[in-house]
């Protein structure tokens, strides 16, 4: 949808899900589209030539071994010029909006 629209910058979509993979297979399912990419996020080029996305994979610690852990996702219109300085790197902010009991276990 965000490809092909001219949708707002600051546009978000965050889900959790229970998957191993998942990133991956965004990834692949966009591999024409890759700006640039690392462990934790892909910038995937749009139709318009002012706006990116950019998917980042929410990274959280979990001690407990029998808990199955959440892969934490957001995706994010962003202005093509937005420098990977600019990222915002405190995944655990968006995640306790989406995930209110990571919320309550880690006071945030």
């Amino acid at each position: 949808m965000w490809i092909d629209r001219n949708s707002k910058v600051g546009c978000t979509f965050q889900i959790y899900i229970f998957a191993d993979g998942s990133f991956k297979e965004f990834l692949e399912h966009f591999t024409e589209r890759i700006v640039s990419k690392n462990e934790k996020r892909a910038r995937i080029r749009t139709n318009n030539p002012d706006r990116h996305i950019i998917l980042e994979r929410g990274l959280i610690e979990i001690v407990d071994d029998l808990v199955e852990i959440p892969q934490f996702f957001r995706l994010m219109v962003i202005s093509v010029e937005m420098k990977e300085s600019e990222y915002d790197d405190n995944c655990e902010k968006w995640i306790s909006k989406i995930c209110p009991e990571y919320r309550e276990e880690n006071n945030i």
